[in-house]
């Protein structure tokens, strides 16, 4: 890892840093990218998921696939592997275009949004145990979901009438499968994206504004609404506006509990690059733009940022650690010459500080469509541990909760 550098103004020093480079004789500890690893049990084991999306080959619609993998972080060693672990036990594939994941409870909600499904999965066996079709409502092709206590909130890109119909964002039992409320927002913030709950309030990322005539104006604005109001009789009337100034097509975002940050593609409506890749703190009202990023992932202390602004040719890829608590305190992610070709996903473990990035594969210095992606393993300081193959377009990973 390369040397983190402290800048805080003090009123009797400068700017000073710490290495933390094994040539120091007597280096003094750092807080490093993530926690440090906790002693675990000799036999202790971790696992994740890898959601792969498929593409749009030439031969046709390639369906999607959810791998799942278990590793020892004690011996640094690939355990097991099953590229298609949904299908494997299911006897059926998992869908077109799957999105998004959420756990509750041991089970594993899989957003799949052109098959206008969600898979409940049991993460033990990996056996679907419910799966909930929006074909008989309103509200159809899913895109992000977040779990907040017994809740699950889930954002449309569109109705039964297709995906540029308008957007919604529902709430179901997590319980009992059941829909509880739903929300049309299309004619305030269509085609709502990614989605986080924070106390009392909602927010959804607004990834396009209001239809036009041929297209829809870019969305420029976080959402947000009480938890507990009444969606479907004050509908959006609820919504209040968070502008995010100079952004571009807001898609995803995170939170810690806390702390709430979106990013913006900077990609409009027509597919036209307008502005870089760039992420945003929410705090209250008050939104400000944080760094510039193409992947994030939040915990309690940390920001982990990926950038990659190059299409296709992946160039002047970083990998950063920006402290939630201290603006001025940023690290590298990763050690030097430790990334990967193509970043399409990152996942950090809350427990162990694991770091684990999804990779397409490159073909002639472009991303493959049809080859099989890989993911790395890397320590809680940024160190290479293994690899590993995934299915085409590992687009989303998540570690499982530690019984």
């Amino acid at each position: 890892m390369k040397k983190i550098f402290y800048y805080l103004l003090i009123a009797v020093a400068s700017v000073g840093f710490v290495s933390c480079s094994n040539n120091d004789p007597d280096p003094e500890p750092e807080p490093g990218p993530g926690p440090n690893k906790p002693d675990v049990p000799a036999d202790f084991i971790n696992s994740f998921f890898v959601l792969n999306r498929g593409s749009n080959a030439e031969n046709g619609q390639k369906e999607g696939t959810l791998s799942y993998y278990t590793y020892s972080p004690l011996e640094g060693k690939l355990l097991s592997s099953a590229l298609t672990s949904f299908k494997d036990v299911n006897d059926q594939w998992l869908g077109i275009n799957p999105n998004a994941m959420a756990v509750y409870d041991k089970y594993l909600w899989v957003v799949i949004n052109e098959s206008n499904r969600i898979e409940v999965i049991d993460t033990d066996t990996r056996k679907s145990v419910k799966q909930i079709s929006f074909n008989d409502q309103k509200f159809a092709y899913p895109r992000q979901i977040f779990i907040d206590a017994d809740k699950a909130y889930i954002t449309f890109s569109g109705d039964a009438a297709g995906q540029d119909a308008g957007g919604y964002i529902a709430q179901y039992d997590c319980k009992t499968y059941e829909m509880l409320q739903y929300l049309p927002v299309g004619s305030t913030a269509n085609k709502p994206d990614g989605i986080v709950v924070v106390g009392e309030y909602i927010y959804c990322a607004d990834n396009f504004g209001v239809k036009t005539d041929d297209s829809y104006e870019n969305g420029n604005q976080v959402v947000r609404w009480l938890k507990n109001s009444d969606w479907m009789n004050k509908a959006e009337s609820n919504l209040e506006s968070l502008p995010l100034k100079d952004g571009v097509t807001p898609t995803d975002i995170v939170t810690n509990g806390t702390e709430i940050f979106v990013r913006c593609s900077g990609i409009d409506g027509q597919g036209i690059r307008k502005k870089p890749s760039m992420i945003y703190k929410i705090n209250n009202y008050d939104t400000k733009p944080f760094c510039e990023g193409t992947l994030m992932k939040v915990d309690k202390n940390n920001l982990y940022v990926i950038n990659a602004p190059e299409n296709g040719l992946q160039k002047n890829i970083t990998y950063k650690c920006y402290s939630v608590v201290d603006n001025n305190l940023v690290s590298d992610l990763l050690e030097p010459g430790e990334g990967v070709d193509f970043p399409k996903s990152l996942a950090v473990d809350d427990v162990t500080g694991d770091i684990i990035i999804g990779s397409a594969t490159m073909v002639n210095g472009y991303e493959s469509k049809t080859a099989n992606g890989y993911f790395k393993l890397y320590s809680s300081k940024g160190k290479f541990i293994l690899k590993g193959e995934t299915g085409i377009d590992p687009f989303d990973i998540l570690f499982l909760p530690k019984k």
